[in-house]
């Protein structure tokens, strides 16, 4: 039988043939002298090429051409066209053939390494990744799974020792964790040693701890410095002044010493609060010669409107005068109490003053504030006088005197003034 064969160029070497006589198969002599056995498959006469190989677009034009002549028979050994999809079929199972260009859904296939090109779509063909080539590229993410109660990681990778993760947003969009956007960290640099700092709406970096102190000795005005949102106050009350001693003839007198002042300390925030009153104690005046008790130390105190946090002064020691002429131990004042605090102090009593008839007088000691400082009770011998001593540190009581049989009356000590500190963060 006759046979025409016709012939296409694909390449620069190949050439594509196909019968289109109707014998079964037949040969074929190309000029190279090669001989090409041709078997006709199924409607559209595809070739088979014997002992030469195929290339790609020669694989390409027999689908096409199986694909043009839509045959829809399925017969062993030969393809078919149906539903926009190639088979073929060995006899038992027809097998579906995966083209460049067509659309097919592949299920359970296992891809090791697989190329992408530009974006991974879903099934309405829109882009769910890009993935832009990098040329050279060595470093990657890595995405790794969990079991049951494990976490799911994603981590920078590649052949860098150190890669860093950079998580960019389009615009003005956020990047959300957990449905929140996170606050950008300010930089880092010069800003050694601090700690972050937020107001409720930005972070900055802030001095830890105390940021800064103030003190008062006198009254005045507290206000809150830029960037303070807690305080600690510390409200010391006056001590109160040592008691004096009377003139005496050939007997004792022992006046005692003031009591401290209270404490009161209390840690506010002062987001809300721009000032505060402050009010400083005066200290407790000495007792006189004739015998005086001494006087009461003043009430230090912070007052803002809301909060009060107060120290209240050390009573006066009680001066020999109360009953001259008679050798007796005068009672110590007691010490300040303390309100307002998160901590309040009473400051210790005065010390009551001894004496000894013939022998020694001993003016008792000022009682001390937190910040300590009481001061000595005056020591007489024998014969004489001893004035007690001022209060040392702030809120400490004056010290009592002492007269040994002598004419001449002695003052107490002076207690000391309060105080406020004002400690700012």
């Amino acid at each position: 039988m006759t046979e025409t064969i016709k012939y296409s160029l694909i390449g620069k070497e190949d050439i594509a043939l196909r019968a289109v006589g109707g014998a079964t198969n037949f040969s074929v002599t190309l000029p190279d002298g090669t001989v090409v056995v041709i078997n006709r498959l199924a409607l559209n006469d595809l070739v088979a090429f014997g002992a030469v190989n195929l290339n790609l677009q020669q694989i390409q034009n027999v689908l096409a051409e199986v694909r043009s002549a839509n045959p829809t028979t399925q017969t062993q050994g030969r393809f078919w066209y149906i539903s926009g999809v190639i088979r073929y079929s060995d006899g038992s199972t027809a097998l579906e053939l995966v083209e460049l260009a067509a659309t097919q859904t592949l299920t359970n296939k296992t891809l090791t390494s697989p190329r992408i090109g530009t974006a991974i779509l879903d099934s309405s063909g829109n882009e769910i990744i890009e993935t832009p080539a990098t040329a050279s590229a060595i470093n990657h993410i890595k995405v790794t799974n969990a079991a049951a109660g494990g976490n799911v990681f994603l981590d920078a990778v590649g052949d860098d020792a150190n890669v860093t993760l950079n998580i960019r947003p389009k615009g003005s969009g956020n990047v959300l964790i957990a449905g929140v956007v996170p606050s950008a960290l300010p930089l880092q640099s010069g800003n050694v040693n601090k700690v972050l700092l937020t107001d409720g709406t930005s972070l900055s970096w802030a001095t830890h701890g105390v940021k800064s102190v103030q003190v008062f000795t006198g009254s005045g005005t507290w206000t809150r410095p830029s960037g303070i949102a807690r305080v600690l106050i510390e409200s010391v009350g006056a001590g109160g002044g040592g008691g004096g001693a009377d003139a005496t003839a050939g007997t004792l007198s022992a006046a005692g010493g003031g009591g401290g002042g209270g404490t009161a300390k209390k840690l506010l925030d002062v987001t809300s609060i721009a000032t505060s009153t402050i009010t400083i104690g005066s200290a407790g005046t000495a007792g006189v010669a004739d015998g005086g008790t001494g006087g009461t130390g003043g009430n230090t105190l912070w007052a803002d409107g809301v909060n009060t946090v107060q120290g209240n002064g050390g009573a006066g020691g009680i001066g020999s005068g109360s009953a001259p002429g008679v050798s007796l131990p005068y009672k110590g004042g007691a010490g300040g109490t303390a309100s307002g605090g998160d901590i309040n102090l009473t400051g210790a009593a005065g010390h009551s003053g001894a004496a000894e008839v013939g022998i020694n007088a001993m003016g008792g000691n000022g009682g001390t504030s937190a910040h300590g400082g009481g001061g000595l009770g005056g020591r007489a011998v024998a014969v004489g006088t001893d004035a007690g001593t001022d209060g040392g540190n702030y809120g400490g009581g004056g010290g009592g005197s002492a007269n040994s049989a002598t004419v001449a009356g002695v003052v107490g000590g002076a207690g000391a003034a309060g105080i406020v500190i004002v400690w700012e963060f």
